[in-house]
């Protein structure tokens, strides 16, 4: 690789990372994991999910029943 691409793809990298850096403090940054969830699956089949994933004890064996 000779040092022109690696220039020409720098700008591109530090304004991901600045993009990114900002979306940290934005109010406008992605929706929660649960929102994101509820939206692929549906709300009813997300809750049960997480009752599922959260209601287990470590060490203890789930029952899926």
């Amino acid at each position: 690789m000779d040092a022109a691409a690696v220039m020409r793809r720098e700008p591109a990298a530090f304004d991901r990372l600045l993009e990114d850096c900002f979306a940290l403090d934005d109010e406008r940054c992605r929706p929660s994991a649960l929102v994101r969830l509820e939206a692929l699956i549906g709300t009813e089949l997300a809750q049960r999910l997480l009752l599922v994933l959260s209601s287990s004890t470590e060490g203890q064996p789930r029952s899926y029943a």
